[in-house]
C-alpha cells in the first residue's frame, strides 16, 4: 500500500511525457518538405508485386560487418541540427511575441493571457529554466523582464477597466538592443 502513491506520481509522469511526445510529433515545420521522399520515378513498383526472393539464398551472411553505420549517426545530427535552426522558429521569445502581435493585426497591445495561451503551443524552451509550455503570466512577465528590459502595461478596455498587457514598441525595443 505504501507503493501506490509512487507508482501514481509515476503514472502521471509518465502521462505527461506522453502528451508533451504527441504536441512535439504533431508540430509542423516549414523545413518538413525537404525531408520529404522524392516522388516515385518512373520505376514505380506496383503495390501488389511481391518481390522474387529465392529463400535459399545464402548472401545475408555478410551483415555482420557494419563499417560505416557511424555515417548514419552523422545523418540523424545533421537532422536534429536543420529541425532546431528552422527559420520558422522564433529566435527568442521576443519573437515569439511579436509573431502573437502579428497574427492579431500588430495591435498596441495584446494581454498577457492571450501571449500566453499562443505562447504555450510552441514547441521548445521560452528561456533556459521554462519550455513554452509551461508558461503562465508570471512566468512571461519574468523572462521578458529580466532578460529583455520589457514591462508588462495596464491599458484600459473598452469598457474602462484595466488588464495586463504587453506593448508592441517595448518588444520591437528589446530586438534593437
Amino acid at each position: 500500500m505504501t507503493q501506490f502513491p509512487t507508482l501514481t506520481d509515476l503514472l502521471v509522469e509518465r502521462m505527461a511525457a506522453g502528451a508533451e511526445l504527441s504536441a512535439l510529433l504533431s508540430t509542423s515545420c516549414c523545413c518538413a518538405a525537404a525531408f520529404e521522399p522524392d516522388p516515385p520515378g518512373e520505376y514505380d513498383p506496383a503495390e501488389d508485386d511481391e518481390p522474387d526472393v529465392d529463400p535459399d539464398f545464402e548472401g545475408f551472411d555478410d551483415f555482420e560487418d557494419l563499417e560505416g553505420m557511424d555515417e548514419f549517426d552523422d545523418l540523424h545530427e545533421e537532422a536534429v541540427e536543420d529541425f532546431l535552426s528552422c527559420p520558422s522558429r522564433p529566435q527568442t521569445i521576443v519573437h515569439a511575441c511579436l509573431d502573437v502581435f502579428v497574427a492579431h493585426g500588430s495591435p498596441e497591445y495584446v494581454s498577457s493571457a492571450e501571449l500566453v495561451e499562443r505562447l504555450r503551443e510552441l514547441p521548445g524552451h521560452a528561456d533556459a529554466r521554462w519550455r513554452y509550455s509551461d508558461l503562465n503570466a508570471l512566468r512571461l512577465s519574468l523572462i521578458l523582464r529580466r532578460s529583455h528590459g520589457v514591462q508588462s502595461h495596464r491599458p484600459r478596455a473598452a469598457d474602462g477597466s484595466r488588464y495586463r498587457a504587453f506593448r508592441r514598441a517595448d518588444l520591437l525595443g528589446a530586438l534593437a538592443d
